[in-house]
């Protein structure tokens, strides 16, 4: 008996998707090269934003605005995938 003719048929991959091995391969590599930038930048700095002056380590400064930056790039693909998939 053959066993791979009771199995569906797999579905030919999209043109330019990526594995979910490469893509969590470069974030590993993204992750730990911001990791190394932030450990040798633990300087304390003050920065304006809107009507205050903080002082804080500029490590923080760069975890939190990596972390700002990986929110707003989520919510600019969720708007555009449901955008996409509205106009099917």
């Amino acid at each position: 008996m053959n066993d791979q003719s009771t199995l569906p048929p797999q579905p030919a991959p999209r043109p330019g998707a990526r594995p979910a091995v490469v893509k969590l391969l470069i974030g590993a590599i993204l992750a730990g090269l911001l990791a190394i930038f932030v450990i040798q930048n633990t300087d304390e700095v003050t920065f304006q934003f809107l009507a205050g002056d903080w002082t804080l380590s500029l490590a923080w400064l760069l975890i939190g605005t990596a972390l700002a930056g990986a929110f707003i790039w989520e919510a600019f693909q969720f708007v555009w995938r449901r955008k996409r998939r509205e106009g099917r």
